[in-house]
């Protein structure tokens, strides 16, 4: 927890004391032009009275432990600072004070009066000031909690979301292994360790934040060769991605969902099966990884459900308006997913 500030900072005090001797001065203009006396012995005056009223105030906020002086404290440092204050002026000008009353019968109520008023204003002006100043700081570490507790709550809806990959893959898959141990048991073994393989890749990335373009799309291919041995030739894919893309930072499981659409909604229910096509280039310093599919098409599709949801879900909550994600009919058929992220937010994205 964080200790109560009880001090002034250094930098903070002599500020208030320039603007202090500045008021002082002022002050003393004021004086003069009421008496009609020497400017010097006026500034003196004005000096010594305002600087024991601000060191007194001080003083005994700090005897106090307080950051700044209260309206307790000013009602006691204003005419205690007032009277050293005189006190001292007299000593520096080595003026007798009672043949100068005798001379100014309304120099007391001067005095007392510019001590009163200039010292309450004067007092009023640093403490606004200190208090706006604290304010400042108070609602800057309120919005700095807000910002943390944010990303947080961002995280922890990202994990979310990777935890709502469909899992009747797992299930499927295994179903396919146990029906091809003793008709195929060479394609079940083959099915078993691309599945071994995906799962142990599909685990790690699920526990980080951020993965790379070439790591999703060496899992994208262990996760279509699964699927070719349960389609066979009903299903054919092609990855073609630049290797500059490759080290391309992205969030993990950001693919997969919409591979995995485009198989159980596009071309499983298709009896001829179809093409997945997986590509990626960059334009106009954004990332585009186009998914295109020749399956029935998304006005037939029974629902792209939690796949789709999930992405659009994730790249809104990761970057906001920056990313979009086009879907569209493909000619002739099938569907066309297209995702665009500026390339900078790729570089440096830590979410």
């Amino acid at each position: 927890m964080k200790t109560p500030q009880t001090t002034l900072p250094l930098k903070a005090f002599l500020t208030e004391l320039l603007l202090t001797v500045l008021f002082n001065t002022l002050i003393a203009l004021f004086v003069n032009l009421l008496i009609e006396k020497s400017f010097k012995i006026s500034f003196i005056y004005s000096q010594a009275i305002g600087l024991s009223i601000f060191l007194t105030s001080h003083g005994l906020a700090r005897l106090r432990r307080l950051s700044k002086p209260n309206t307790i404290i000013l009602v006691i440092a204003i005419p205690l600072g007032g009277f050293i204050g005189v006190t001292i002026a007299n000593e520096i000008i080595g003026y007798d004070f009672k043949l100068l009353i005798a001379e100014y019968p309304a120099l007391p109520l001067i005095l007392f009066s510019c001590t009163l008023v200039f010292g309450s204003i004067v007092s009023y002006y640093l403490y606004a000031r200190s208090t706006i100043a604290e304010n400042k700081i108070a609602l800057r570490e309120a919005a700095l909690q807000q910002l943390a507790a944010e990303k947080q709550l961002t995280e922890t809806h990202l994990k979310l979301l990777q935890a709502q990959i469909e899992p009747h893959f797992l299930f499927n898959t295994l179903s396919n292994i146990l029906s091809l141990i003793d008709d195929e048991p060479q394609q079940a073994k083959t099915m078993l360790e691309n599945l071994t393989q995906y799962l142990r890749a599909s685990l790690k990335r699920t526990r980080q934040e951020q993965t790379t373009l070439g790591d999703e799309l060496e899992l994208l291919h262990t996760y279509l060769n699964i699927y070719t041995i349960r389609m066979g030739e009903r299903l054919r894919y092609r990855i073609e991605v630049p290797k500059t893309l490759h080290a391309l930072s992205l969030p993990p499981l950001l693919l997969q969902p919409l591979v995995e659409n485009a198989i159980k909604h596009g071309l499983a229910p298709q009896l001829e099966g179809g093409t997945i096509h997986i590509s990626a280039f960059t334009k106009k310093e954004r990332l585009d990884i186009s998914i295109v599919d020749t399956g029935k098409g998304f006005q037939e599709q029974q629902g792209t459900g939690m796949g789709l949801n999930n992405v659009k879900a994730r790249l809104q909550a990761i970057y906001g308006n920056q990313a979009k994600i086009i879907i569209r009919q493909n000619t002739p058929c099938g569907v066309h997913v297209n995702l665009s992220i500026p390339l900078d937010l790729l570089q440096a994205s830590k979410l």
